[in-house]
């Protein structure tokens, strides 16, 4: 993994600043890093996107605590979490320099893991990971359109997966380029 994030380049991967809807949720960080969430046209989700990303994605509206937001000129990293129940969410994008396909990413990543995953997809544009670790289920979701890269990544505790997973399947299928 860490040859591929090497391929990061910093670079503007900027996008369209949308408006603000009057049920738009703002948090702050530790840092004082503020991250507004729009409203989502699915109930109880919202939607994230930034100037920073070409990519939005609905989070599940319970994720009421910004744990942090790293941001560079090329990428932006943000974490969630929901009241203590021990269920983050992260939302990666970055702008990549040179020739990275979805396939070699999705390699690099699967070769990162400690343990076997539970379910795996690679699609034309898109890589899908689900694993089991220390009784966490991780779902992780990657693209990649012309040169930037878009990941969301939902973990949450074994015991809580019928509540999660119609939530993670969402939120996968929302991933994508802004518009």
């Amino acid at each position: 993994m860490k040859k591929i994030l090497c391929v990061l380049v910093l670079a503007s991967c900027a996008m369209c600043a949308l408006p603000a809807f009057a049920a738009d949720r703002t948090l702050v960080d530790a840092d004082g890093n503020e991250m507004v969430f729009k409203e989502s046209s699915q109930p109880g989700f919202f939607r994230y996107g930034s100037d920073a990303s070409p990519f939005v994605v609905d989070i599940p509206a319970f994720f009421t605590r910004l744990a942090s937001v790293v941001t560079t000129n090329s990428s932006e990293e943000v974490f969630l979490v929901d009241n203590g129940n021990a269920a983050q969410f992260r939302m990666m994008s970055a702008r990549l320099q040179g020739e990275l396909t979805i396939a070699q990413y999705h390699k690099a990543i699967r070769e990162d893991l400690k343990v076997k995953p539970a379910y795996e997809k690679l699609g034309k544009d898109f890589s899908v990971l689900s694993w089991l670790e220390d009784g966490v289920i991780h779902y992780k979701k990657s693209v990649i359109i012309e040169d930037c890269l878009g990941e969301m990544e939902m973990s949450y505790p074994a015991e809580r997966k019928k509540e999660f997973d119609s939530l993670v399947v969402h939120s996968a299928k929302s991933l994508k380029m802004a518009e």
